[in-house]
C-alpha cells in the first residue's frame, strides 16, 4: 500500500468511521454494546433497524435501552492500530452506567502484534 493510500485509510478510520454517540435515557435498564465493526453494524449505516442491537432492544421491551458503541477497526490492544480505549465511545459507554456491558473486539487493528503488543 502506497503512502497516499495509507494516509487516506488512516483518515477514514480515525475520523469518518467513528459514529455519533448514542443518547442515554435515564430510568431505563441499560445494555452497552462495545465493540468493532460487527457491533457497529458495518454495511447498514443509517439503517439502525438492521442492527442486532436494535432487535435486542425490541425483544427486551420499552424498559430497556441497548446502546451501540461499536466502531469499525478498533482493538483492545493498547498498542494496536486503533485502540478502542482511546475513543470517545469508550468514555461515553462508561458514563452510561450499564447493567450489562457486551464486548466484541477481535484482532482487528492489531497488525502483526501478539497479545504482548510486541511486533512479530
Amino acid at each position: 500500500m502506497g503512502k497516499l493510500q495509507k494516509l487516506i485509510s488512516h483518515f477514514f478510520m480515525k475520523y469518518l468511521a467513528v459514529p455519533k454517540l448514542p443518547a442515554i435515557t435515564e430510568g431505563k435498564k441499560t445494555i452497552a454494546c462495545i465493540g468493532d465493526s460487527i457491533t457497529f453494524g458495518a454495511g447498514v449505516r443509517g439503517k439502525r433497524e438492521l442492527t442486532w442491537e436494535y432487535h435486542l432492544e425490541k425483544l427486551l421491551g420499552k424498559e430497556h435501552q441497548v446502546l451501540n458503541y461499536g466502531i469499525s477497526g478498533r482493538t483492545l490492544l493498547s498498542e494496536g492500530d486503533y485502540p478502542y480505549t482511546e475513543e470517545k465511545q469508550y468514555e461515553h459507554s462508561r458514563k452510561a452506567r450499564a447493567s450489562i456491558a457486551r464486548w466484541n473486539l477481535k484482532e482487528a487493528g492489531c497488525g502483526n502484534r501478539l497479545t504482548t503488543g510486541k511486533p512479530l
